[in-house]
């Protein structure tokens, strides 16, 4: 959005206002409302239903009254910027519009450390053990952990089957196995594997203390 509004004013200061821009500005402004309106009801009156609970229930924080409130705000102020477009020029909806990004980013700030839990390794790594070697199996990036972990993760992919055959016959020293419970569906039968193990969670992510054989 930001990009648009720029644009929006180097085309403007060029070629002069038309009536067609105040459709252009109408565009985000709409689909920012639908999201925000779509997104609070799913969260508030059609939270019970299954297909919300689905999406939501791998995420702590998506049903945090923080969200609906942000939601909220979001369809309030895009409903208000879209009546501005049509009531006056393109500099109080512009404004009005980017004031009710701030004030949603600002709400969704406050469950920053959840979402963290999600958005990256950091507060995942903090799990393991100083100096424990990890291995690492359907989880995406897992190069990335070398980074916080200061030493290498040996990445199997997919491969459940070459990992259980490596740990059965003792080619495996680590202590550890990360994984990804988001991404379960992509390798048949490692939910079932893993479950069965010593575990703990962070956001998505697993930590499975490894029973060698």
């Amino acid at each position: 959005y930001p990009l648009m509004a720029y644009l929006f004013i180097f085309i403007k200061d060029r070629f002069g206002w038309r009536s067609w821009m105040k459709w252009s500005l109408a565009v985000p402004m709409v689909l920012l409302a639908i999201v925000g309106i779509a997104g609070a009801l799913a969260l508030t009156i059609f939270k019970e239903y299954d297909i919300v609970r689905n999406m939501t229930s791998s995420y702590s924080f998506a049903t945090s009254p923080l969200i609906v409130i942000g939601l909220i705000i979001l369809a309030t102020g895009s409903i208000y910027s879209l009546i501005l477009t049509f009531r006056s020029g393109w500099e109080k909806p512009v404004i009005a519009q980017g004031v009710t990004i701030l004030l949603f980013a600002f709400t969704a700030s406050f469950l920053m450390p959840k979402i963290n839990d999600y958005a990256g390794f950091g507060n995942f790594a903090k799990l393991i053990p100083d100096g424990a070697e990890v291995v690492a199996v359907n989880i995406r990036s897992a190069e990335n952990m070398d980074v916080y972990l200061g030493r290498t993760v040996k990445d199997y992919g997919k491969d459940l089957e070459g990992f259980q055959k490596d740990l059965g016959e003792g080619k495996i020293t680590a202590e550890y196995l990360i994984t990804d419970a988001n991404r379960f569906r992509k390798v048949k039968g490692i939910e079932e594997y893993v479950s069965s193990m010593p575990h703990k969670a962070c956001g998505t992510y697993w930590l499975v203390a490894l029973e060698k054989e």
